[in-house]
């Protein structure tokens, strides 16, 4: 399954999934490459969830995409301490 991991929604389906191993192998694609990448079908930057599903759909096709990396147990811990610290 592949997403594009913007914003922080993304990480819940993302720990999910994993929990739950519904699926055997999880990738993200660069929001930046969709966006650009979007415009080379119909020469439209236009949004809309259909589009940008077929754009993540070939960028993973095609390789164009990283392994996600959920750290868990005390890696785990150890970056939400970091976020939060950094937050305040």
């Amino acid at each position: 399954m592949g997403i594009e991991p913007s914003g922080h929604y993304w990480k819940v389906l993302a720990w999910q999934m994993k929990i739950s191993k519904e699926i055997d192998y999880l990738v993200g694609v660069n929001p930046y490459h969709v966006k650009k990448s979007k415009e080379f079908d119909d020469n439209s930057p236009g949004k809309s969830d259909r589009k940008d599903a077929g754009v993540i759909g070939r960028l993973i096709r095609d390789g164009r995409y990283f392994d996600i990396y959920l750290p868990k147990d005390v890696y785990g811990e150890l970056r939400v301490i970091t976020t939060s610290r950094k937050g305040q």
